[in-house]
Order: C-alpha cells, then sequence, then structure tokens
C-alpha cells in the first residue's frame, strides 16, 4: 500500500510548507536547471539484461543518487514519496509524442538492496489500482471542463517533494531551419509542495537527464549537480554490473 505521508527531512518539509498558498496564488520560485547526455544504449542494455522497464531502471538510478547526497549531505531517508508519470495505455514502445498521459504516488525506496526489484515491484502493484484510471480521466475530462480557479483548489499536490516524468522524442536528428539538433532536453515545472524535478527524454540514440530544482532547497547550486551526477554515475555502474555478468554467465545467481 503506498504510504498517505511524505517521508522526508525535516529541514526540506519546512521550506516546502513555505509554498502553502499565499492571497489566492502560488509565488513564483527561482530555479536552477541542469542537464547531462549519456547513450540511450546503456540504458538499453540493462533493461534487456535486468528484464525491466526503462522507468525501473531509470527510478532506482535516481534512488541510488539520493541515496549518496543525502549520506554526504549527514541526512538520514529511507524512502520518499514522489510524483511519476506514466504513458496511456501503458508501454515501452511509443512511437510519437502525445498528451495521453496519467500520473500517480509511488513510494521510492532510498536505502536498502534489491532496490531495482522493489521499485519493480511498487510500479506493478500500483498499475492494479485505481489511481492511474482515475487521475487519467482528470486530466482528459475535469481539466477540459472546470475552470482552472476551480480546479487549483482540489488539485493541490501536498503529498510528494519530487516529481519524474520519461519521455519518448524522436529517433532521429531534427532539423531546425536547416541545423541540426544535436541535444534536447526539458524541465519540469515546480508547483504545489513538489521542488524537485526529474526529467528523462530519449532523442535520437541519445537520452537527457533533466533536473529542475527550487532554489530555496539548496545549500548550494552544486547539489543540484551532484543529485544529477548521481543519476548518471549510477546508470554507468549498472551497465558495468550486467555487462560483467553477460561477459561471464557463471557469475549469475
Amino acid at each position: 500500500e503506498i504510504a498517505n505521508e511524505p517521508i522526508i527531512r525535516d529541514s526540506l518539509w519546512e521550506v516546502l510548507v513555505g509554498r502553502e498558498e499565499v492571497g489566492g496564488s502560488y509565488p513564483v520560485f527561482i530555479r536552477e536547471c541542469r542537464y547531462m547526455v549519456i547513450d540511450l544504449e546503456l540504458l538499453k542494455e540493462i533493461r534487456r539484461s535486468s528484464n525491466v522497464r526503462f522507468t525501473d531502471v531509470l527510478l532506482t538510478a535516481l534512488s541510488n543518487s539520493l541515496e549518496g547526497c543525502f549520506v554526504k549531505w549527514g541526512e538520514t531517508v529511507e524512502q520518499l514519496q514522489i510524483f511519476i508519470t506514466a504513458r496511456m495505455p501503458m508501454s515501452d514502445q511509443l512511437e510519437g509524442l502525445t498528451n495521453l498521459f496519467t500520473v500517480a504516488m509511488l513510494e521510492l525506496p532510498i536505502t536498502g538492496k534489491d532496490k531495482m526489484k522493489k521499485i519493480q515491484v511498487s510500479q506493478e502493484r500500483l498499475k492494479k489500482l485505481p489511481d492511474y484510471s482515475v487521475n487519467y480521466w482528470l486530466l482528459r475530462v475535469a481539466f477540459t471542463i472546470f475552470p482552472a480557479t476551480l480546479l487549483s483548489k482540489f488539485a493541490v499536490c501536498s503529498q510528494a517533494t519530487l516529481s519524474t516524468s520519461n519521455v519518448p522524442g524522436p529517433k532521429e536528428y531534427i532539423k531546425i531551419r536547416g541545423s541540426r539538433v544535436t541535444d534536447m532536453a526539458f524541465f519540469l515545472p515546480n508547483r504545489d509542495m513538489i521542488g524537485v524535478g526529474i526529467s528523462f527524454l530519449s532523442y535520437a540514440n541519445r537520452f537527457s537527464i533533466g533536473i529542475s530544482v527550487d532554489e530555496n532547497l539548496l545549500s548550494s547550486a552544486s547539489q543540484a549537480d551532484e543529485i544529477l551526477k548521481g543519476i548518471v554515475h549510477s546508470i554507468d555502474r549498472m551497465h558495468s554490473s550486467v555487462s560483467t555478468l553477460n561477459e561471464n554467465p557463471s557469475k549469475r545467481e
């Protein structure tokens, strides 16, 4: 069962409480935005060897990065309530960009062993719950009928501090006015109580990882870089691990 209360640092929670609505509107926050690009084939090899979904790999890398950062920052966090998106219908195979998506809450393990397996089980369990379907129809129907001022009173995310989104982009390089776009990335908006956004985008056999963080959550801008680099480092380590197992099948348990 997904927890109903966020499990986060006290200091972080105090800052996020400061996001409470003031005077009928939410204040604008300054964001730190960063992104890094890696070879998409690394993720494909991890996914195939581990027999999991792309999101399982990405969330595991995020968890490993956050665990290392929390240790470095002198904090103890065992799990984190996060806001995730999913495509409808749910599949790792999508040929184009659409607005057919939904959202839900997921409890992300930060410490402990067998993270990828735990994340895989949690995501499979979440797919069997009504959360995805209910939120999908809210996004498709309610948000197109009722005015935003009315919905904003009810559609406030207060139980997560971090959001993630994984978007498949064009498989081939695109050109704008004759010039090739070599890299592509996007950043999630920080709204309500969510102060950290992690975005994943595949594009022309490359894969970008972006992070946007409310500056109020950082003691220094370098902390955003630490989270981002930690994700990339975790993916590299997972790839090295599966490559070793593929080269030496006898080492598999």
